[in-house]
């Protein structure tokens, strides 16, 4: 992995991964995803509320890797692999639906 490049760990790459409903990342990047908090709830409501947490965890620790990217970021998921410029305020949007849930 080069130093431009994010591995999202599970469960956090699995709830951007069920989120990713409007299109498919590999055409639409970013925009394949629906962030929002029914999306998460719905995620969390089959998964479990630790796995929630676990993923609030993951993504807390993952924003400072990210919060000053030189260029374009790569993020890797085990659906593929995004090219991120604001990755930063991506990940912001993710906090601000997980935390609009709860726990």
């Amino acid at each position: 992995m080069d130093k431009n490049e994010v591995l999202i760990p599970k469960p956090l790459s699995d709830l951007i991964e069920s989120c990713e409903t409007i299109c498919v990342s590999s055409c639409c990047d970013i925009d394949a995803f629906d962030i929002n908090p029914e999306a998460v709830k719905r995620w969390a409501n089959q998964v479990g509320s630790e796995k929630l947490a676990q993923a609030k965890d993951q993504l807390r620790l993952l924003k400072p890797e990210v919060e000053k990217p030189v260029g374009s970021i790569r993020v890797r998921t085990a659906g593929g692999i995004l090219l991120l410029e604001p990755l930063a305020d991506w990940l912001d949007e993710w906090e601000a639906a997980m935390n609009a849930v709860g726990d």
